[in-house]
């Protein structure tokens, strides 16, 4: 996303896509992000990754994740392994 955590602040947002058949639907990786970001993600197919729907590596960015479809009516689940 970038390559300063100092230009990457604000909200982030990924809205009504198919992310699907990846290791991971969407990865927040540690230091990408300013403290003063956020990821919001919702209404979004993030079903059938292997690893993670969504992935937040990061201490210092939060991410709101909700009304999504993880491929289960009862929600995201840690992949079996």
């Amino acid at each position: 996303m970038g390559t300063s955590d100092a230009v990457n602040t604000g909200t982030f947002t990924i809205t009504s896509n198919t992310l699907t058949g990846n290791l991971r639907g969407v990865y927040v990786s540690a230091g990408a992000l300013a403290t003063a970001a956020s990821v919001v993600i919702h209404f979004n197919d993030l079903s059938g990754n292997s690893t993670a729907g969504v992935e937040n590596d990061s201490s210092v960015t939060t991410v709101n994740a909700i009304d999504n479809w993880w491929g289960s009516a009862s929600g995201p689940k840690t992949p079996q392994i």
